[in-house]
């Protein structure tokens, strides 16, 4: 009689297995079909490590892609210990004044947030008018973005004309970003939300 506890092949009349005393049944066993003491243990672990297994892949892909997605760029630590991704930098807006003295340059506020105080950028500024440039910038300007998010850049060139578009050029952690923004042809202060390029 075969123990469907331990799996001992315990004589035909016995009431209790030998080695482990579970019950016998007194049905016939087939010893073909002997019990295999752990058999059904060591599939049903198996079958959890691999369940177990395709979960953590699943979950590693998932993470990677959402990483890949939202840090396309390169990621930099500011002054502050935030964390700032170069891809989505942009221009918040854009200060002019104008003083109607061609001679005097243009003075420009470039707001870019201050989770980038402290940071070096290279910017230029390409001042026109009905689609002709009215300065020629040859060169990028080193600047430190201030506690408040902003560069302060100011173009000396003479400009004749009260400009109706700026062309705002940023180089920041290896890549250039590109800003347009619409002007009022007019003395005085005025401000623009830039519009990437």
């Amino acid at each position: 009689m075969i123990c469907n506890n331990c799996g001992f092949d315990n004589m035909d009349n016995s009431k209790f297995c030998q080695k482990c005393g579970n019950p016998l049944n007194y049905q016939n066993i087939n010893k073909n079909s002997m019990y295999s003491p752990g058999k059904d243990n060591h599939t049903s672990n198996n079958t959890v490590l691999i369940i177990c297994a395709t979960l953590i892949i699943i979950v590693a892909i998932i993470a990677g892609t959402f990483l890949f997605l939202n840090n396309n760029g390169n990621t930099v630590l500011t002054k502050d210990n935030q964390i700032t991704n170069s891809a989505v930098l942009k221009v918040n807006t854009a200060s002019f004044y104008l003083d109607g003295n061609p001679n005097s340059g243009i003075p420009a506020t470039v707001n870019v947030g201050k989770e980038y105080s402290g940071q070096s950028m290279e910017i230029m500024t390409t001042y026109s008018r009905d689609g002709s440039n009215l300065n020629n910038p040859s060169a990028y300007e080193n600047h430190i973005v201030d506690d408040d998010g902003n560069i302060q850049i100011t173009e000396f060139a003479p400009i004749p004309k009260y400009p109706d578009y700026c062309l705002i050029e940023i180089r920041y952690n290896n890549q250039t970003y590109k800003f347009g923004c619409n002007m009022e042809k007019r003395k005085g202060s005025q401000t623009s939300v830039p519009t990437p390029l």
